[in-house]
């Protein structure tokens, strides 16, 4: 493939001489012309408006810069009646230049560069047998009394004979409101606004590039889009740049921009920061602020708000990318863009790597304190915003041990206490980060450590007959007793009696935070069921917070009471009491009011 750069005056002659052919030719596999022109972020309206803003912005240079207009991929094929440039990919912006210097010819007296003498350089093949050429077709239409375009039933026919509509309104208003700028205007579009040929090798096949360039192009995204607003515009900063320094800087950027994409891309970071796995660059582009933007011109005002008037309930696809671009008039705006991406960027990742703010952020995303509520502070607010969050979770410490099941202040008690584990305020232990994508992706539950809904299914008989031997005898359940040693079966009504030693299952001390396949695989069984089959998961690779190791392991360090008494739990490691429930409970408050002296809230 061989690439040349022209203007569109040289497309339509130089280009066409150098490579003796007669003109461009859109062959039978294309799709036909489709670009919009009803909407202000219409294909044929935003570049008409970025044309003429470029050729505003050079007026106030001291040489008259370029405009790229992207490229067009050729091939030369020989027909009947000579050689020409099949159009295999370009056909809408090399239609719309046509239609451009047709509508200028029609309407307006000027020389028409796509139709130098008789025939224009420009063809279809699904036309070529007509009578009417095309594009008089669409000329004779457009002068029709009473027509309406809404009843022509052929997309090429219907499109084009829109953007005649949208270029013609442009032109008058150019003509009325801003006339010295009429001629200079179509002056720079032929010689300053360039186009670059890809030429194909002429023993290639043309559907096969066709069908290759369609099918790697890259899905049409608010991301996609605005990438290439912000890179095009920002790399035309700094006056009359050669073609080469133009690409050079986009290359440069659109490598920092890849960085960030791929980053927001990670599943772990849009489930930590935005709450969905999948929301990547789109949901960051949501939060970066508009400023307000130079004064356009009148004429682009005008033009634009005949669009909106006519279009105003018409909010359109691609929301997010139109909103840059309404804000993106000049290469300052879209450079003040990029840098404010950059910089939010580089917030959440700093934040993101370091340990002490990722687990303190993650704990108050997670909680439902907003992204926003802090993401445009200094880094002194954001943190009191934070840490008032935190406290305002927790409640008051004095009161915590009164809490029952199902208080919601208890799941954030226990994730606070498994976010922000005894230590983790030490250097040596900065490296503890909380799994919070597991924690959201996983659906954490509370668990009742002694079963809430006690039955028959809920006895192990292999783990915990010894336990039940003995709570039937110390009861005087003798004759159940003898019934468990002969292996007959016993219903659930018989050994209620074990659950009146555990009136309060609902209180604080007696819940724990688990995953929620974990949990509905421990069901209602007793502690030490649940406490193998928790180390079992554990081993398995499956992710528990170091708290709730600790209580099944019954681990927990020593703490002292209010008054002065140390409290633990009770030594039996197969057996969950009343008493230790109520030690979990002492150890939970013990540990809040800890984080309080440490000045994490």
């Amino acid at each position: 493939m061989n690439n040349f750069i022209f203007s569109v005056s040289e497309i339509f002659s130089l280009c066409l001489e150098d490579h003796k052919v007669k003109g461009y030719y859109i062959g039978p596999y294309q799709r036909g012309y489709k670009w919009k022109s009803e909407t202000i972020h219409g294909q044929v309206p935003v570049l008409l408006c970025d044309l003429y803003d470029a050729f505003i912005k050079s007026n106030t240079k001291a040489e008259i810069s370029e405009y790229y207009l992207q490229y067009i991929t050729v091939k030369r094929v020989e027909h009947s009646s000579g050689f020409y440039f099949e159009v295999i990919d370009g056909q809408q912006r090399l239609t719309t230049i046509t239609l451009l210097f047709c509508v200028l010819n029609w309407y307006y007296s000027q020389m028409n560069i796509a139709k130098p003498k008789d025939n224009y350089l420009l063809s279809y093949s699904r036309y070529e047998f007509n009578d009417v050429n095309i594009f008089d077709e669409i000329f004779q239409l457009s002068n029709t009394e009473n027509f309406s375009i809404e009843t022509v039933r052929e997309q090429d026919k219907f499109y084009m004979l829109h953007a005649v509509h949208c270029i013609k309104s442009f032109f008058d208003i150019l003509k009325e409101n801003n006339t010295e700028a009429f001629q200079p205007f179509i002056s720079f579009i032929a010689d300053n606004v360039k186009i670059i040929l890809n030429k194909e090798n002429e023993f290639t096949s043309a559907e096969e590039v066709f069908s290759s360039l369609n099918a790697n192009k890259v899905p049409l995204t608010d991301t996609y889009l605005i990438k290439g607003l912000l890179l095009t515009k920002a790399s035309r900063d700094g006056g009359n740049k050669h073609f080469k320094e133009i690409m050079d800087q986009r290359s440069l950027m659109a490598k920092n921009w890849d960085e960030m994409q791929s980053w927001f891309a990670r599943k772990e970071v849009g489930k930590y920061f935005f709450g969905n796995d999948k929301a990547g660059m789109d949901t960051a582009l949501t939060f970066i602020k508009h400023k307000e933007t130079d004064k356009i011109s009148d004429v682009l005002k005008m033009f634009k708000d005949q669009l909106v008037v006519v279009n105003k309930n018409n909010a359109g696809q691609y929301e997010l990318f139109n909103q840059f671009h309404e804000h993106t008039i000049t290469a300052t705006d879209a450079l003040h863009y990029l840098s404010e991406i950059k910089h939010f960027y580089l917030r959440l990742r700093n934040w993101y790597e370091d340990n002490s703010l990722y687990n303190l952020i993650g704990y108050c995303l997670t909680t439902g304190l907003k992204l926003s509520s802090f993401l445009y502070l200094n880094n002194t607010d954001a943190l009191s915003i934070l840490k008032k969050h935190l406290n305002k979770q927790l409640g008051e410490i004095e009161n915590v041990q009164k809490l029952e099941y199902p208080d919601k202040r208890i799941k954030n008690i226990l994730l606070a206490i498994s976010v922000f584990p005894e230590n983790s305020e030490n250097k040596k232990d900065s490296n503890y980060r909380f799994d919070f994508y597991s924690y959201a992706s996983e659906g954490w539950t509370l668990e009742h450590i002694f079963p809430q809904n006690p039955g028959n299914n809920t006895i192990d008989y292999n783990d915990d007959i010894d336990w039940l031997l003995s709570m039937c005898r110390k009861n005087g359940k003798e004759n159940i007793a003898k019934k468990i040693e002969a292996g007959q079966e016993i219903s659930g009504d018989e050994i209620s009696f074990i659950y009146d030693n555990f009136p309060d299952v609902h209180i604080l001390g007696n819940m724990a935070l688990l995953s929620g396949r974990v949990n509905a695989a421990l069901s209602n069984g007793l502690f030490n069921t649940k406490r193998k089959i928790l180390l079992n998961k554990i081993n398995r690779g499956s992710f528990v917070p170091k708290h709730t190791v600790d209580v099944f392991s019954k681990m927990l360090e020593l703490k002292k009471d209010e008054n002065g008494n140390e409290i633990q739990f009770d030594k039996d490691l197969i057996l969950w009491s009343q008493n230790d429930a109520s030690f979990h409970s002492q150890w939970i408050q013990a540990r809040l009011i800890q984080l309080k002296k440490n000045a994490l809230v």
